[in-house]
This record gives C-alpha cells, sequence and structure tokens, in this order.
C-alpha cells in the first residue's frame, strides 16, 4: 500500500497491518529521530501516528488527506521501538476520524491522538 512512501521510507517508519478500518505502524529508536534530551523527537510520535491514520483511513480504497490532528504525549521513549495502532472510529463519505494510540517496546501507552482525514479525488 505504501511501497513508494519515501518519508515513511526516510524516517524508518514500517508498515506492521493492515486490514480493513485498521492499520499498524512501527519505527526503531536512532540517534537521528530524537530531540536535544536524547528521547524520540515528537515530531516522530506525530509521522508515526499520521502514517497510521492514513493507511487505516485508505483501506476502503479511497484516498485521504490529514485534515486535523490532536495528540496527547504520555511518555518520552528514549530506547528499543514504538508501534501504532490505528482503527477508524468513524466514517462518512467526505471525513473519515481515526483513533491512533502508540506504545512503547513493553506495551506501554505512551501517546493517543484523533486524526481527521478528509477525502479526497
Amino acid at each position: 500500500m505504501e511501497t513508494n512512501n519515501s518519508f515513511m521510507q526516510h524516517n524508518g517508519i514500517e508498515i506492521v497491518d493492515v486490514y480493513e478500518d485498521y492499520a499498524s505502524t512501527r519505527v526503531n529508536f536512532s540517534n537521528e529521530l530524537t530531540n536535544y534530551y536524547g528521547f524520540f523527537h515528537g515530531g516522530v510520535y506525530f509521522t508515526l501516528a499520521d502514517s497510521a491514520a492514513g493507511l487505516a483511513s485508505r483501506s476502503n480504497g479511497a484516498n485521504y488527506v490529514t485534515l486535523n490532528a490532536n495528540i496527547n504525549f504520555m511518555k518520552a521513549v528514549k530506547s528499543g521501538y514504538i508501534y501504532s495502532k490505528a482503527r477508524v472510529m468513524s466514517r462518512t463519505t467526505k471525513i473519515c476520524v481515526v483513533n491512533v494510540d502508540i506504545f512503547d517496546d513493553h506495551d506501554q501507552l505512551v501517546n493517543s491522538g484523533t486524526y481527521t482525514m478528509y477525502r479526497i479525488k
């Protein structure tokens, strides 16, 4: 589905699963993805979750872009990996709302957000 997504590839984001109204992505820790304090940069969480939201929304075969996002950072991670679980909560002809949770490699919830996706042609 996203084999030509150079942004995901550049950031080391892997697709774990995609099926109807669901997607999961993962990224391994590396120094290139850290903030000043040595933790995963907040932009990595956002990119991981936004990618998963896009995959989940597009699982019906339509094309979507992010219209709005609201994320909550709950715990900083500085080793291992983080992974997302994205689930479609609502879908209309134009709007798809996706909840995305991010977990660390100990399965602890570290980030959660809601992504509103807009269907394009």
